[in-house]
């Protein structure tokens, strides 16, 4: 894997892989997010929040993120990656 890179903020930073769990059951908007919409109670919102709560990423734009699919309401998932 590349060498981490170290930000303007001094912070190093590398790109990383996490493999995670939900039901989707308790999201009602499937997993791909509706930005822009209040009412938008979807996974990867969901993900992103504690993401930026965990100081894993400092905000969606920057973090070099795309989504190859999306599921359904309600659908769930057992070792997710991204």
């Amino acid at each position: 894997p590349p060498p981490p890179q170290t930000g303007n903020d001094g912070v190093r930073r590398r790109h990383i892989a996490l493999r995670f769990h939900y039901d989707g059951s308790a999201f009602g908007s499937g997993f791909a997010q509706n930005v822009g919409r209040p009412d938008d109670d979807s996974v990867e919102r969901a993900l992103f929040e504690a993401l930026i709560k965990t100081r894993l990423v400092a905000d969606r734009a920057s973090a070099g993120y795309s989504r190859a699919g999306r599921t359904d309401r309600g659908v769930s998932a057992w070792g997710q990656v991204v």
